[in-house]
């Protein structure tokens, strides 16, 4: 019984063995672009930037019903620049953190609707 009780023991003071992650991918920001009234708004193009890094356009959303919505990062932590162009220039940036999840395997993902 003594020897049951020392080996218990250390597995609860030990905590978490660990998580085991899943091969999913998380999208780090979903942007959903609209004009002044709601409407949905298909832009030229949507960028997004992790902590002062490059600008790497944003995945599309498939068929006319999803143009206004775009994929931005997956599974990328950090303070995420988002940008909208028409035309060549820049209508709208918004600024937004994505912090990890707790297991530290994926992020929270941030849905955020932005007004050209």
């Amino acid at each position: 019984m003594r020897s049951a009780m020392m080996f218990a023991v250390p597995l609860f003071v030990s905590g978490c063995v660990g998580y085991a992650c899943t091969d999913l991918m998380v999208y780090s920001v979903s942007v959903s672009v609209v004009d002044a009234t709601g409407a949905p708004y298909v832009p030229e193009d949507v960028t997004y930037s992790v902590d002062g890094g490059p600008e790497t356009s944003c995945e599309p959303g498939f068929g006319v019903e999803y143009a206004h919505h775009f994929a931005c990062g997956f599974d990328e932590p950090g303070d995420f620049v988002i940008r909208v162009y028409d035309a060549g220039a820049v209508v709208a940036e918004e600024a937004v953190e994505v912090r990890q999840t707790f297991d530290r395997c994926h992020v929270e993902p941030v849905e955020l609707e932005i007004e050209v």
